[in-house]
């Protein structure tokens, strides 16, 4: 037990298969010599306490202790778990920032901490590295494995400053510390770990190099003539690792740097447009393969214009072209791409002798289940879950279309399963880079996390288009209100769109989307936009409770897609003519609006700077603000949001009356948070 204020205790256990129970392998405090050193809690899972590759070494981080905790307030004390602030209001409401802001448990211990390893065998701790660095992940894969980690240091670059990145390769066995060429960001090592595969970005594609641990050589990967984008794994005897390129054909490149890459896929991926995934037993996280070049492997493939999903093989000893083996209008497995909500599939699973393959099979209107296979022809189903059929379920086509520039764009169209074409439906455009993939995906009804539930808002009577967006560098609004719009008035046209009742809804990146393609666009009756930016300019430059550093990386070498090469006061046009809250003024469209306090990724001032606009202007904007919640809706509030959402839509997009919530400002419910208004108000 803890009493109030006092710092909580935590310890570090150990279960391993058939052990009789778990072993406390560490106490809260690991050194009896230092009691002041502590176990940092805010450092585990992918970010900190985790086993190294072969599982006899479980790397930790250890901080000093700080006497006074920092004491969170209940919720009770900070507000109500929704706040709904109304256009018309009188005045704007009383907003503290909540203690909550603030990760409670970095006021605990210092940032970040160093790292610690314990030998399983021995029982022992030991230092992996003196420098406050921390281990280096790369979307969640270790890159620690028997002898040897790489480890990055903690704080951000700033390359302003001619600074890169540095990373470090630590032996385990010795402690011994050398710093890799700093052009390097990413690392992935051989089986054998005698081979580091090291990649940077040059500002315009990735290059790959093989560093010899042992003779302290990079060699450059000589021989391949396309982009090379992603590893796909290594060969069985730890002479060659494969490669992607951009067209997801395959490159056998060989590690002592002796023999020419070679294209064992012979360029079929971008001469038909498809894209390969390698099958078989994974060496680890991430779809990394041990690849038996001797042997027949098989593919999964994805047809970019078609989205239809199949298996090929490819003898590699043989020196022959892909060969089909089946394709359909499914998900069986799809790791580039695709925003559904069983992601991209299940991973094919061989059986132990290698005989016979276990596979998931979806569709949109099909729920995922599972069939036997022997040759990817032939499939044998096994189980028969088919929950969707008890509802109005919905069905999907895609959409293709050329835009005024004549380029091609394409889109998802969701109907309902009782979709009847003399009728005129309202449709919602609903975004978020490219989303085309997900054709067949089956999408699970649930409630709003963020981006709208697609088969929730179809079976209630809307049309959903999901539209792939291209951007270009500087005008990633811009180029959104592009594709959307073209992509609205290519709908309008058909006979059963009802073009008055046209509406958006975008979150997180897509809700900075809506927010400019409102401020350049009357053409929607509605829009709901979550953590979306409103203002590029104090994001680049602003902070987020609880998380270190600033957007500038963002906006110059991320998804803001700004300049890689210009900072805002180089480019400072650009920025302002990106920004939604310099056209506030323009809004005609009504604005729903959601933004938290603790959200940890786009701050809730973005959101209160257009909201405070609006206000300003007498323009109809609500924002919702969840107490409970960050960057999206995952406690108990989706309900409510969900609810929220609903009742907008269904008032500007179907005619029904409005919610009194957004017809009374700082309506007080009694009971009933989403009673309709039956006088007739409008909001």
């Amino acid at each position: 037990m803890t009493k109030k204020g006092d710092q909580k205790k935590y310890a570090i256990w150990y279960y391993k298969e058939r052990m009789r129970e778990a072993k406390k392998i560490l106490d809260n405090e690991p050194f009896p010599s230092d009691p002041e050193i502590v176990i940092n809690p805010t450092r585990t899972g992918r970010d900190g306490l985790v086993f190294n590759k072969s599982g006899d070494r479980i790397f930790y981080y250890v901080s000093k202790k700080i006497t006074k905790a920092y004491e969170e307030k209940p919720v009770s004390a900070i507000g109500v778990k929704v706040d709904v602030w109304d256009y018309r209001s009188d005045e704007l409401p009383e907003t503290p920032r909540p203690p909550t802001l603030i990760n409670s448990q970095d006021k605990q211990y210092n940032e970040g901490g160093l790292i610690y390893q314990f030998d399983i065998a021995t029982e022992n701790s030991s230092l992996v590295d003196s420098e406050r660095n921390v281990i280096y992940w790369y979307n969640g894969y270790l890159y620690g494995r028997t002898d040897y980690v790489v480890t990055r240091h903690g704080r951000n670059a700033e390359p302003w400053k001619g600074e890169k990145p540095k990373y470090f390769l630590i032996s385990l066995k010795d402690g011994s510390k050398e710093q890799m060429d700093t052009a390097y960001s990413f690392f992935k090592f051989s089986p054998s770990e005698r081979f580091l595969l090291c990649m940077y970005y040059d500002g315009t594609q990735n290059q790959f190099s093989i560093y010899d641990i042992a003779s302290k050589v990079m060699r450059p990967i000589n021989g391949v003539t396309e982009e090379l984008k992603w590893i796909l794994g290594w060969t069985t005897d730890n002479q060659s690792v494969v490669l992607y390129d951009k067209y997801s054909d395959m490159w056998l490149c060989d590690l002592s740097g002796k023999k020419s890459a070679v294209n064992i896929t012979h360029g079929y991926g971008k001469k038909n447009n498809i894209r390969f995934e390698l099958l078989g037993n994974e060496e680890e996280e991430g779809h990394i393969k041990l690849i038996d070049p001797s042997k027949k492997q098989f593919l999964a493939v994805l047809e970019a214009r078609t989205k239809r999903n199949g298996f090929y093989s490819l003898d590699v000893a043989r020196n022959e072209d892909p060969r089909l083996l089946s394709m359909d209008n499914c998900v069986y497995f799809r790791s580039q791409g695709g925003f559904g909500d069983f992601g991209n599939g299940a991973v094919p699973e061989v059986s132990g002798n290698g005989n016979s393959w276990v596979v998931t099979r979806q569709t949109e209107s099909e729920a995922p289940n599972y069939y036997v296979t022997k040759d990817f022809k032939h499939f044998r189903q096994i189980s028969n879950l088919q929950p969707q059929k008890k509802y109005n379920w919905l069905t999907t086509e895609l959409v293709n279309w050329n835009m005024n520039d004549g380029k091609e764009a394409m889109g998802v169209l969701y109907k309902p399963e009782d979709f009847n074409p003399a009728k005129k439906y309202p449709v919602i455009f609903y975004y978020y880079e490219e989303m085309s993939n997900a054709l067949h995906d089956f999408r699970t009804p649930g409630l709003a996390h963020g981006p709208i539930d697609i088969p929730w808002l179809v079976s209630r009577g809307y049309l959903v288009f999901t539209p792939d967006i291209k951007y270009e560098i500087d005008s990633p609004g811009a180029y959104a209100l592009k594709y959307v719009v073209s992509a609205a008035e290519n709908l309008k046209k058909l006979p059963y769109v009802d073009g008055t009742r046209l509406g958006l809804q975008g979150h997180s990146f897509g809700g900075f989307e809506t927010n400019y393609i409102v401020t350049h666009s009357n053409l929607f009756a509605a829009a709901q936009e979550g953590a979306g930016v409103s203002d590029l300019i104090s994001k680049y430059g602003g902070i987020v409770d609880g998380k270190a550093g600033n957007d500038i990386h963002y906006y110059e070498a991320g998804q803001g897609r700004m300049s890689r090469t210009k900072s805002l006061w180089q480019n400072k046009e650009a920025y302002i003519r990106e920004s939604p809250i310099f056209n506030a003024d323009k809004i005609n469209t009504p604005l729903l609006m959601m933004h938290n306090k603790k959200d940890n990724a786009v701050p809730w001032t973005q959101g209160v700077e257009l909201f405070t606009a609006l206000w300003r202007l007498q323009k109809p904007a609500w924002m919702l603000q969840y107490d409970n919640d960050d960057h999206g809706i995952y406690s108990d509030n989706a309900f409510d949001y969900t609810m929220r959402i609903t009742q907008f839509f269904d008032h500007y997009l179907k005619g029904k009356p409005a919610p009194k919530w957004m017809t009374e400002p700082g309506y007080h419910d009694n009971g009933d948070p989403y009673a309709l208004d039956s006088g007739g108000k409008q909001p």
